[in-house]
């Protein structure tokens, strides 16, 4: 996973507002104000996303594919994300798999590419899937069958790491392979 896996969410939500305060200090108020319009449309379509059972339907994909929320991940979460940074320990923890010749990948519900080049930790994995583009979001069964697919990789073979067990462990849990659970906390990781 990695939103909320790979840095720190209350982190993000901080820098957004200060970045967002700036902008209404510096006179940048429409700026500000499509910022919050993006953050709350992003919510409302978040939620009835999953409450629908997680099919990202035309709708859905217009908006996180369309110009609102295109101009806030440019203006706001990408430079937040660079500023924020990953979690520490997250990166000892890849590192670690790195040098033991495991693969790693990242399975985000929506686009990761320029989400890991922000926290610097784009080269890191190998592919990067995106359940947006799968047309589900997490634990929406598709998203993991077609992760398992493309990696030509059985279930038992693949752990799981995420930071809700609403999302990634059920996700995990239904596709049949391991799950750990972290919050900013990767100590569950040195005994996987």
């Amino acid at each position: 996973d990695l939103d909320g896996t790979l840095y720190d969410p209350t982190a993000l939500r901080q820098a957004v507002a200060r970045r967002i305060a700036r902008a209404v200090a510096g006179g940048r108020w429409a700026s500000a104000r499509e910022a919050g319009k993006a953050i709350r449309q992003h919510k409302a379509v978040d939620r009835r996303v999953r409450s629908e059972g997680g099919r990202v339907d035309p709708a859905a994909l217009a908006f996180w594919t369309g110009p609102l929320w295109s101009a806030f991940t440019e203006d706001y979460l990408l430079p937040c994300l660079q500023e924020i940074g990953p979690y520490t320990e997250a990166v000892s923890v890849l590192d670690a798999i790195a040098r033991s010749g495991r693969r790693q990948v990242v399975v985000s519900d929506f686009d990761g590419e320029d989400k890991l080049s922000a926290l610097g930790l784009r080269e890191r994995f190998g592919e990067v899937f995106s359940g947006l583009r799968m047309g589900a979001l997490k634990p929406h069964p598709v998203v993991m069958s077609t992760v398992l697919g493309r990696l030509e990789l059985p279930p038992e073979r693949v752990l799981h790491v995420g930071d809700r067990a609403d999302t990634d462990i059920a996700a995990a849990d239904g596709a049949g392979m391991a799950s750990v659970l972290v919050s900013g906390r990767f100590d569950a990781l040195r005994d996987a």
